[in-house]
């Protein structure tokens, strides 16, 4: 995690927008290898894949409910 950056914001009430029956109560889940640049704001609820690269963000706010996949992952 970079500095400044901040991890949980906005509100818990918003749910992940893939799995809001098992995230909605706050939490952010960040898979083994993710890389936070500094000074990002990522929301609660999220969702952010293993292996993420600074490449991989689009912008440095994530909104909370979001799920963020490296690009090179096909689904």
């Amino acid at each position: 995690v970079g500095e400044h950056t901040v991890l949980g914001v906005g509100s818990a009430d918003i749910a992940n927008q893939e799995k809001p029956g098992h995230l909605s109560c706050g939490l952010i889940v960040v898979g083994k290898g993710a890389e936070i640049p500094s000074r990002f704001k990522i929301g609660k609820n999220s969702i952010l894949y293993p292996k993420l690269k600074a490449a991989d963000y689009q912008t440095n706010e994530i909104p909370p409910g979001e799920t963020i996949r490296p690009r090179h992952i096909e689904m």
